[in-house]
């Protein structure tokens, strides 16, 4: 029957005390809730991801090799141990675009089993004249689907691995192998790539792949991000790299045997070529002589001809004279014979005889002497023929042996390209390797790094308020505890009733926040991440049964501990002290009393007011605490916003001031890097430039290693005006010089070390040389030392030769001036790559403003906290003095005043509590903020006046709100039951 009674008056305590009930529910709940939730965002982010990367068959494992990779490459990896699957693919980088938008994307093949593709429209590519287009890029180009695309390759159309350089937009969306904004650098265009475009393996033409995609086995059953699945891949990854050892061998040897033997063929093709063309020349020579010989002959015989001929005419003629001498002498032998006599006749018959036989002799000559004309002709004609084929032969001799030459020189060059040939290597690289995956792993250990240290502070305050709440409440009901005892009661069935009723409230609460908690928060943490990862559509929000544990049993020992504690004092007393209400406590001077000039000058109520809070000290800390620390939460969650969003203004603003890196090939020849800078320094839109060395070397310090950026300018002129080194506290600016590195604030905390210590650093040969450090600089990306070219020379020994150029444009505002001026540099055969600040600035700006939503949502959190702590402390005070209140109403006061007697002590609490939340809050701040980076980041450390106005703006509109909200209560005190005797 007792326990029936005690069982039914817990009941009615519940119904009764229904708004202490619900507060002590509802800030556990908010407590609970706000830890497990935003300590449970990491694991369902990283759950998420896994579910994503899963179903999209994102590779585990990626080989590619300097010199390709064949079939049987991809049957051995298939052999591996702990490889489950492989598949080769094709990958080349092209221009798309014309004239300014022209721009460069990853041309790939499509996979059947690995990195499945998400069209937001469209669908696959299933013909050769199709193609599956990035949706980024399809938004820079305008471009739709059933819209076609032209790509162009660099080099020589011989080069070409391309079988069609036109497709059809099939598709537009995403890739699980690009999941954020960022896609990579490139040797090509203006050295970034815009996006990506898939194609049919068929379109390449390439003998072997370029890269081969694996899946390790029992790697999906495990989740990713988490040390289980990384350490499974890096088995698989040891094996992986085993057998490159040996494909890498069996690959040099197939390319050199089929170098050496095109090589063989091409000399003994040159050789033979060689010996027909001397066969058909010596031919041709052969020719040429004897046609000589036969015109030098003929020249003779013509020579010989001219000379018989001119010697018969001259005979002709002679005879010719004789005949005309015997003809006179005929003439004058008759007429000295006065008449012809036989022998005169005889004489003139003869002679007539003669000069017909001089006549044939005559027309005999002309003839001879027609037939030498035509002769000398013919040996023109054959002089000339024969001239022309000295010149052919000539000719066809030149064209031979500049053939056989241009057949040496390739072969030669063949020679020297196989000598030359490196010995193949694989790269085998895993999802860590990847900029988006592991950015998106950065970001899950951020919200892990926060919700370690952030909800700590947040719950504390939650349970020290239900804590309180329920000490109150069992002081409260010290008369029906003292009736109860009277009564016969036990004292544990006493306590139990308090004990259950705070066990309801606690349980309620903690089951209330983790069901809500641990959906809403990561819900929300993992929506907000969607601007950057707009493709990862799954979302697992699995309830973490560790984190909700760890929260409710803290609650629920809060409350606990606070509950038997007060019952513990309670019952310790008789029934007769207990049904007797305690003394009021003494009134004590407080401190501002002895302030004379202060205190006259204060009214009535305000000493009143001044000596109630130091009379109730335990609210007064309660109240003071409770309020600090939602100001605190609230101001935390500000600075977190100050010091986050500030870091890409700081960085690159103040501290890298050039617009962009040009990355050296190292291959380059002196004439070609001179050429390069020949062509910055002549530039109208390059305003200067900077020579620098820069490389990453391994660092050590008292706390631990890491990796750092040295970098060192070929000179310290104008080293300023590219990288401004200074204080972050003072702002005092350092210069670099011979006396010692300038190191990155970040670094420094890292490796341990501070102004005047010093760092041992790797070289590039691994010797390892301790560094003098001057200065610690600001620094909130990578980490960075500066070094002078005289300290690295006496510390190494020699200068290295720079390996970047840093420019900044005439115009830094203008990036796409900047991009094309980039662009336009790249021609230059001495530069590899560029990188653009303007871009990494954006794409910093982009990740950070994914976390500046989980930010708002935290600030939301603390501003609901703050409104149930000052909504609960309020109603225990007003409930604890129900009978001084209702006393003041006796004498006069009215509603009004009442209140404001009350509200002055809340103005003051609030004020008391936003000055403990400035000094709690700023060194939360500090600890949260060095607590959520990573290892290459840095947040600032400043929070803003705004943030600290906004803060304290909220604490006290919160603190109004309640107010108004209790003004209503205290109207409703009723006089003369709250002045009844309790005995």
């Amino acid at each position: 029957m007792k326990k029936k009674a005690l069982r039914k008056d817990f009941f009615v305590e519940v119904r009764k005390s229904r708004n202490r009930f619900l507060s002590i529910l509802f800030i556990v709940a908010l407590g609970v809730s706000f830890y497990s939730g935003i300590q449970s965002a990491a694991p369902d982010m990283k759950r998420s991801g896994d579910v994503y990367f899963d179903r999209e068959k994102l590779m585990d494992l990626k080989v590619v090799s300097t010199l390709g990779l064949t079939e049987e490459d991809l049957l051995e990896l298939e052999k591996t141990k702990g490889i489950e699957k492989a598949e080769g693919a094709y990958m080349t980088d092209v221009l798309c675009g014309e004239g300014d938008n022209q721009k460069v994307l990853h041309l790939e093949s499509v996979t059947e089993d690995f990195q499945k593709l998400q069209p937001d429209e469209g669908a696959l590519p299933s013909k050769a004249d199709e193609c599956f287009l990035d949706a980024q890029a399809a938004q820079a180009f305008d471009v739709h689907v059933g819209d076609t695309i032209t790509v162009q390759e660099e080099g020589e159309e011989s080069d070409s691995v391309l079988k069609r350089k036109t497709f059809t937009v099939a598709g537009i969306g995403g890739s699980p192998a690009y999941i954020a904004f960022s896609r990579g650098n490139t040797m090509l265009g203006s050295g970034e790539v815009l996006g990506f475009c898939y194609i049919l393996p068929e379109n390449f033409d390439m003998d072997v792949y370029t890269q081969v995609f694996l899946s390790v086995e029992g790697a999906e059953e495990e989740v990713a991000f988490t040390d289980a699945y990384d350490s499974l891949v890096a088995t698989a990854k040891e094996k992986v790299e085993e057998l490159s050892e040996k494909r890498c061998q069996v690959r040099y040897d197939e390319v050199t045997g089929e170098a050496q033997e095109k090589i063989d063929d091409a000399k003994q093709e040159l050789a033979d070529g060689r010996k027909e063309s001397d066969e058909k020349l010596a031919d041709a020579e052969k020719t040429l002589t004897d046609g000589e010989e036969e015109l030098e002959q003929g020249k003779k015989d013509l020579e010989d001809g001219k000379k018989q001929l001119s010697e018969a005419r001259t005979q002709l003629d002679e005879q010719k004279t004789a005949l005309d001498e015997q003809e006179e002498q005929l003439k004058t032998a008759e007429a000295q014979f006065e008449g012809s006599t036989p022998e005169i006749e005889a004489g003139k018959t003869k002679i007539a005889e003669a000069r017909e036989q001089l006549s044939e002799g005559e027309k005999e000559l002309e003839t001879k002497e027609s037939e030498l004309a035509k002769a000398e002709e013919t040996i023109k004609e054959n002089e000339t023929k024969l001239a022309d084929g000295r010149k052919d032969y000539e000719e066809a001799k030149k064209e031979a042996e500049d053939k056989i030459a241009e057949g040496e020189d390739k072969i030669a060059e063949a020679e020297a390209d196989l000598a030359a040939l490196e010995f193949p290597a694989w790269t085998v690289s895993d999802r860590n390797d990847m900029t988006d995956y592991s950015g998106y792993a950065d970001n899950a250990n951020q919200m892990k790094s926060l919700g370690a240290v952030f909800p700590v502070l947040f719950f504390l305050v939650a349970a020290l308020i239900s804590l309180t709440t329920m000490t109150r409440m069992v002081e409260e009901e010290r008369t029906q505890i003292g009736t109860l005892k009277a009564l016969g009661y036990s004292k544990s069935s006493i306590a139990g009733k308090y004990v259950f009723y705070a066990l309801l409230a606690t349980v309620g609460g903690s089951v209330l926040g983790v069901l809500a908690g641990e959906k809403i928060f990561p819900y929300v943490i993992i929506d907000a991440y969607r601007i950057m990862y707009q493709h990862m559509d799954g979302m697992v929000l699995d309830y973490q049964l560790d984190h909700a544990l760890v929260a409710s049993l803290v609650a629920l020992f809060c409350t606990m501990a606070g509950t038997l504690s007060a019952c513990g004092k309670e019952l310790a007393s008789t029934p007769a002290v207990l049904m007797r209400p305690p003394a009021p406590k003494e009134g004590k001077r407080v401190f501002l009393e002895r302030i004379g000039f202060i205190w006259k000058h204060l009214s009535f109520s305000w000493k009143s007011t001044v000596r109630n809070l130091f009379r109730y000290k335990k609210r007064l800390f309660m109240t003071v605490f409770g309020i600090g620390g939602c100001m605190a939460l609230l101001l935390v969650g500000f600075g977190l916003r100050d010091s986050i969003m500030d870091v890409v203004l700081l960085q690159y603003g103040e501290i890298q001031l050039y617009d962009g890196m040009l990355v050296l090939n190292e291959d380059a020849s002196d004439a070609e890097v001179e050429a390069l800078k020949k062509d910055l320094s002549s530039r109208s839109d390059v305003e200067e430039s900077m020579d620098v060395y820069m490389k990453k070397h391994a660092a050590k310090g008292e706390n631990g290693t890491c990796e750092v950026y040295l970098m060192m300018p070929e000179k310290l002129e104008n080293f300023s005006d590219f990288i401004h080194t200074r204080n972050r506290i003072t702002k005092e600016a350092y210069t670099l010089g011979d006396e010692g590195i300038i190191l990155a604030e970040k670094t420094a905390k890292m490796l341990g070390v501070k102004n005047g210590g010093s760092i041992t650093v790797e070289s590039t040969e691994g010797k390892e040389m301790e560094v003098p450090v001057a200065e610690i600089c600001e620094n909130y990306m990578q980490n960075f030392a500066y070094i002078s070219p005289g300290l690295y020379e006496k510390l190494f020994g020699s200068v290295p030769e720079a390996n970047n150029i840093l420019f900044k444009g005439t115009d830094s505002s203008d990036e796409a001036a900047i991009e094309k001026t980039g662009q336009e540099l790249l021609k230059n055969k001495a530069a590899l790559s560029v990188t653009y600040i303007g871009t990494l600035a954006e794409r910093l700006n982009s990740m950070l403003g994914s976390l500046d939503v989980v930010i708002v949502v935290l600030i939301i959190s603390a501003g609901m906290l703050a409104f149930v702590v000052l909504y609960n402390l309020n109603n225990i005070n007003i409930n604890e003095r129900k009978r001084e209140l209702a006393t003041l109403k006796v004498l006069g006061f009215f509603d009004g005043e009442v209140s404001s007697y009350v509200f002055r002590e809340n103005v003051l609490l609030t004020v008391f509590g936003c000055i403990l939340g400035v000094v709690l809050g700023s060194a939360l701040h500090r600890y949260v903020i060095t607590t959520v980076e990573i290892e290459s980041y840095m947040f600032g450390r400043i929070i803003k006046i705004p943030s600290y106005l906004l803060a304290i703006a909220l604490t006290f509109g919160f603190s109004f709100l309640v107010n108004l909200l209790m003004h209503f209560k205290l109207k409703k005190i009723d006089m003369v039951e709250s002045l009844k005797s309790v005995e």
